[in-house]
């Protein structure tokens, strides 16, 4: 596999929903789950606005994502940060977060926060984050979702 990671532009999204959404559903959740989320974990070209997205390639195939927000001028929020079901465990994952806290690190930020998954804690344990919280989910009323948070 030959990783090239690069800035997401307006024609990578729809390929960037789908690898989101294959990804969460590879967690085990059912077809009606899914569709609520749906939307939420939709790519739009005013997302690209709103944060720096890259995304990870192959031969132009997108196998992962991951997003930085900066929130204020020292905390920024990690988000979109997805990989291919058929490609986790391969490395992915880890040249998307050389490129996130080389981002962070350039923008002087001493604070990274992200709302987790519950099944990808541990994954962001890995990375050091820590949870600290909960937060509601924006798709499920009543779904409470880690909030993890990691000092740089």
């Amino acid at each position: 596999m030959s990783l090239n990671i690069r800035l997401a532009s307006v024609n990578d999204c729809d390929a960037l929903s789908d690898v989101c959404f294959r990804s969460k559903q590879s967690n085990g959740y059912d077809d009606a789950f899914m569709e609520t989320c749906r939307e939420e974990l939709r790519v739009m070209p005013e997302t690209l606005n709103e944060m720096t997205l890259w995304l990870a390639e192959d031969d132009d195939v997108v196998l992962g994502c991951a997003a930085l927000q900066q929130d204020t001028s020292t905390q920024g929020e990690v988000s979109l940060f997805f990989v291919d079901p058929n490609v986790q465990g391969r490395g992915v994952g880890r040249m998307l977060w050389t490129v996130v806290f080389k981002a962070a690190h350039e923008r002087k930020l001493s604070t990274l926060v992200l709302f987790s998954d519950p099944n990808a804690v541990g994954f962001y344990a890995k990375q050091g984050f820590a949870e600290v919280g909960t937060s509601p989910s924006r798709s499920i009323p009543g779904r409470m979702l880690p909030k993890m948070q990691l000092s740089i």
